[in-house]
């Protein structure tokens, strides 16, 4: 008998996956009402993740945001201690963010002073499958990469477009015939002032060309938290209007363009026309392109057979700022630390140790060269600190 004994407890030692398995312990009852529903679905079968919009992350664990009162070190040193990586915290709205061991999720429902425990989401999907909600801190291009992958339509002409979900209603971002309040439905988050909470739907916001409430009144004023877009399933409504999306589609025999093809075609456009910000220092577009009545347009027509120009309305019309600016012969122009790029005049490129100043009295030195051979004032795309 002590033979068997000591050989069982040998294997035991050699072999311990014999062992029968740990249980996945359930979430407490007691604390669920404390959970997201998605969260709880998503702890029972991980494989749901995709499709409940989950942010993607290592296999075997989860992106958590956590809300407690009162945030502190003691909140960190809790999900550490569990194995967790704290990868945010937003101390004024007691916030944080972390991944750990999906395993763990019934340890850290007992997080001290826990109000809110939720999944970090890119997006959640709705019956009809059309989007509903964006998390703000996802990457624009990755969204609109996932929509078009997934066949939903509204967003193809908006790709490649740096910066983050939360950052697109603020600037109204828009590209090739497309701007974001064409699909969107509401957007919501915080005073910064008072931390009330609250929602601003499409007519609130007060959208106009690269603008928006979030720029004028509201600027600095307000954090965007959560965006909801309104994308088609079926029956995409393909934006071709600019010239060089048809010569593209043309050039390629596309009769009946998919979002894929626009999306593809934008993309390759934008490529080669704009410098990768990782390589070359810019901003994007400097300038806007700006809008001019029926009569300024006949004027300068008049004076400017070449002029570049797009219709808005009945009675507006926009013009190219960058052939205003190439046309002042400042396109692949270098002045020190600073120029213009060589494939699109309306980025202005920091050629490595360029200051802000230096940037700024640049630019000024476009509107004013602009101004006195055009009478138009050009105004700033970008943000001025």
């Amino acid at each position: 008998v002590t033979q068997i004994i000591l050989l069982i407890f040998l294997l035991n030692l050699l072999f311990p996956f014999a062992q029968p398995s740990e249980e996945i312990q359930p979430i407490p009852s007691t604390h669920l009402h404390l959970v997201d529903d998605r969260l709880e679905i998503v702890y029972d079968d991980i494989s749901l993740s995709e499709e409940l919009g989950l942010v993607e992350s290592p296999e075997g664990k989860i992106d958590l945001f956590a809300r407690v009162s009162d945030l502190n070190d003691g909140h960190h040193g809790f999900i550490e201690n569990l194995g967790g990586v704290i990868t945010s915290s937003f101390d004024r709205f007691n916030t944080f963010g972390f991944i750990i061991d999906i395993a763990k999720v019934p340890d850290v429902v007992y997080l001290p002073n826990l109000e809110w425990l939720e999944a970090n989401v890119l997006f959640y999907p709705t019956l009809d499958n059309s989007v509903e909600s964006i998390g703000t801190s996802e990457i624009w291009d990755d969204f609109v990469k996932w929509a078009i992958s997934k066949n939903f339509g509204g967003a193809e002409n908006l790709i490649s477009i740096p910066g983050f979900v939360g950052g697109a209603p603020i600037q109204n971002i828009g590209a090739y015939g497309v701007e974001i309040k064409d699909i969107f439905v509401s957007c919501s988050g915080y005073s910064l002032n008072t931390l009330e909470k609250k929602k601003f739907k499409l007519n609130d916001c007060q959208f106009s060309y690269r603008s928006s409430i979030f720029k004028k009144s509201l600027r600095n004023k307000f954090i965007i938290t959560e965006v909801v877009l309104q994308l088609s399933k079926t029956n995409h409504k393909i934006s071709k209007s600019y010239k060089s999306i048809n010569d593209a589609l043309n050039k390629k025999k596309i009769h009946n363009p998919t979002i894929k093809d626009i999306a593809r075609i934008v993309s390759k456009i934008r490529e080669n026309k704009l410098p990768n910000p990782s390589l070359i220092g810019n901003s994007g577009s400097f300038f806007k392109n700006p809008i001019v009545s029926i009569e300024l347009l006949n004027k300068l027509k008049q004076k400017f057979s070449k002029l570049v120009y797009f219709k808005e309305s009945v009675s507006k019309y926009k013009l190219s700022a960058a052939w205003l600016i190439e046309n002042c012969n400042f396109k692949n122009i270098e002045e020190k630390n600073v120029g213009v790029y060589k494939n699109q005049a309306l980025v202005i490129i920091n050629l490595g140790n360029a200051t802000g100043k230096e940037i700024l009295l640049f630019s000024e030195k476009i509107k004013s060269t602009v101004l006195e051979k055009f009478d138009i004032l050009l105004e700033e795309e970008v943000n001025i600190i």
